[in-house]
Order: C-alpha cells, then structure tokens, then sequence
C-alpha cells in the first residue's frame, strides 16, 4: 500500500510538471512545450485520482489528490528561483 501512495504521488508531481511546462510564464526551459503535453498530463493527474480513490474513500481521496496538486503548483515555480539563485552562486 506504501508503494502505491508513493507511486500516485510521483504520478501527481509528474502530471502537474507537465501542465507546468506547457505555462508560457514557465521558467524551467527556454520554451515551453506544446499543448499537447497539457492534455497528457491532465490524464496522468486523472490516473492519480483514479489510484488515490482505489484506496481511500471519495471525499478523502479527492481532497487528497487536489491538495497534493496544489502543492505541487505552488512549489514548481519556487523550485525554479531556488536552482537559478544556486546557478548564480
């Protein structure tokens, strides 16, 4: 049961990088890429519901899957300073 959290939650930060990248405001690459990236990572967070809602129950897992999103959208972009501040270091 471990390992399947762990695995929905690498599938939740893998989904919401994708959406990410796809941002024009993005600072992770030099350009960002194409919408279709957005469309694969919306089915990659649709698989984290789907894993969060085979072991919790509904309400539980879909608070869970939108907090572990939200997360994951806020701490994308601080990410990004954190390495270009390193880079200048």
């Amino acid at each position: 049961m471990v390992l399947t959290q762990i695995s929905v939650i690498a599938l939740t930060i893998i989904g919401a990088a994708l959406c990410y990248m796809t941002s024009q405001q993005q600072r992770v690459m030099a350009h960002h890429l194409s919408m279709k990236y957005t469309m694969l990572g919306i089915g990659i967070l649709l698989l984290a519901l789907y894993g969060w809602l085979q072991h919790l129950s509904a309400a539980a897992a879909i608070f869970t899957w939108f907090f572990s999103l939200v997360i994951c959208m806020i701490c994308l972009p601080f990410m990004t300073l954190i390495l270009k501040r390193k880079r200048l270091s």
